[in-house]
């Protein structure tokens, strides 16, 4: 009953893989579009992050519209029916969500980058991998990432998000371990630390050469094995009398909350906004601006 013509059908979960729409013609047949991180992200006609199409359909007229979505992970399907001019206002928007929060960690990574090779000390370093790893594990799956980065790589646009999630782990037990000078509170870390970074090398092989849905089958227990060994870690040297375990366990204690807000998120316990959705990444914030301050005091 509108008199607007042009509308764009949203599905905001960029990590979907394949998702195929079938819109009835005016003779009856069905017009197949495809999208999905599986297939180069220039066959968009809409050149946008999440999955975006395109409807024609005039005033007074009916149009029956068939979605077929297949993913080996995650199954979210928010889907929003949008005027062409309420998208772009939304669109531009979340630029500035979006373009705050990148802005956010990649000044952090470039000025303690400048630290590292002023003071050269490791957790500089290791903390600059450790935003990193959250940037790009970021982008992947909010879909930046293959919209301006790897957008001719869908092979690898697939595998990405696990890609960089398991590099944010690795730097994750190299920068406790310095952090917290294990070596001196708890030495029996550093092989805790090689076995886990030599179990998400592992599961780093199996995405690339073995199967991509064993690898994301092995990435949930393996991420939750390492977070809870990072805080028992935390917790132990607090103990035994390392002052810069308190800044530590604050801050993974914080990025722990906006993980549990976002499972909820992920499986309809509470409602899906922005404050949920991106939970994770404004945690990782949080997590990361308490490191930029101690690490700024030299508080380690």
């Amino acid at each position: 009953t509108s008199d607007i013509e042009d509308w764009y059908l949203e599905i905001s979960y960029p990590p979907l893989e394949r998702v195929t729409s079938y819109s009835e013609t005016s003779t009856g047949d069905y017009e197949e579009t495809k999208l999905g991180q599986t297939y180069p992200f220039h066959q968009r006609k809409v050149s946008h992050r999440n999955h975006v199409f395109d409807l024609k359909i005039q005033p007074g007229e009916s149009k029956r519209i068939f979605l077929r979505v297949e993913t080996g992970g995650s199954m979210q399907l928010p889907i929003i029916l949008w005027e062409k001019e309420e998208f772009i206002k939304k669109t531009q928007m979340w630029c500035i969500y979006l373009g705050i929060l990148y802005g956010a960690l990649s000044s952090m990574m470039l000025y303690n980058l400048f630290l590292y090779f002023s003071l050269r000390h490791r957790s500089y370093l290791y903390y600059v991998l450790v935003i990193s790893g959250s940037v790009f594990s970021n982008a992947a799956m909010n879909g930046l990432g293959f919209q301006y980065i790897w957008p001719d790589l869908p092979w690898f646009n697939h595998r990405s998000a696990i890609v960089f999630i398991h590099f944010g782990i690795i730097a994750c037990i190299l920068f406790t371990e310095s952090f917290l000078d294990t070596n001196r509170y708890f030495p029996r870390f550093k092989k805790i630390g090689q076995l886990i970074i030599a179990l998400n090398a592992l599961n780093l092989f199996i995405v690339f050469f073995i199967s991509y849905k064993i690898a994301l089958n092995i990435i949930i227990p393996l991420m939750l094995i390492s977070i809870f060994t990072i805080i028992t870690v935390g917790f132990i040297c607090l103990q035994k009398g390392a002052r810069q375990a308190r800044f530590f366990l604050i801050a993974w204690i914080i990025f722990i909350l906006g993980i549990a807000i976002s499972a909820l998120a992920d499986g309809a316990y509470i409602p899906l906004n922005f404050w949920s959705k991106y939970a994770v990444q404004i945690s990782a914030i949080l997590l990361k601006t308490n490191y930029y301050i101690v690490l700024s005091n030299r508080g380690f």
